[in-house]
């Protein structure tokens, strides 16, 4: 799957501004718990490969006050590129640089070793074979205590994709933010882009390519969204 696909499922991209700005997807906890990796859990001044980095507003905030020797993003949206590029040149004081590309090309441009994998609200937009290659390439550019981290959604242990997408949409209606419109937009994402997998099934593709720990570093409290590393 070409990144440009996995953008084309936000058909406007202040729909899915708003839900973040209401933090329905959990990007507050989740770059929280980030910043605690990167602060007790991480080796010192790591480099950090952000894939599917967006416009780099809330890593930035973190990156500022934490050091870093070098950052990576990496996105294939000239416009949303500008946009980080404004946020890291004005908080970051460290070697940084922007990739315009889909990923699978982008990744062989990388240099190892990289010592996190920024995966925000990626993963689950890529079929199960995808997922697959993306962790094969992901183990040879991580150091050896590197980790893959990522915050995505996951179905309960239960649950099959339909029930995952019935129980989100229905959450979805109570979202005032949203007119309806803009509701049924995001339900269609899901529908059209969404991938999600149980976190067992994730725990082995990572396995096949060698990772050898899983870790759920939090859930939220109605079991839509993780924050879970891969480590080597």
């Amino acid at each position: 799957m070409k990144q440009h696909e996995v953008k084309a499922g936000f058909e406007k991209w202040s729909v899915f501004e708003k839900a973040k700005k209401a933090n329905r997807m959990c990007h507050t906890e989740a770059y929280q718990g980030l910043r605690e990796i990167l602060t007790k859990k991480c080796a010192p001044c790591p480099r950090i490969l952000d894939i599917g980095c967006g416009d780099a507003d809330d890593i930035s905030l973190i990156l500022e006050d934490h050091p870093v020797s070098e950052y990576i993003g990496i996105d294939n949206s000239p416009q949303v590129l500008g946009q980080a590029r404004s946020h890291l040149y004005q908080r970051l004081s460290c070697t940084w640089h922007l990739i315009c590309a889909d990923y699978t090309e982008a990744l062989h441009s990388i240099q190892a070793p990289m010592d996190v994998i920024w995966l925000g609200l990626f993963l689950h937009h890529l079929p199960q074979e995808q997922k697959r290659l993306f962790f094969q390439q992901a183990f040879t550019l991580l150091s050896p205590a590197g980790a893959v981290i990522c915050h995505d959604p996951v179905l309960l242990e239960t649950e099959n994709r339909a029930g995952f997408l019935e129980r989100i949409s229905l959450a979805c209606r109570n979202w005032p933010e949203l007119t309806p419109d803009e509701k049924e937009m995001l339900c269609r994402h899901w529908s059209d882009h969404g991938r999600q997998e149980h976190i067992p099934m994730l725990e082995e593709i990572a396995g096949e390519s060698g990772f050898s720990q899983t870790e759920i570093l939090w859930r939220d409290p109605d079991a839509f969204y993780a924050l879970l590393a891969f480590r080597r």
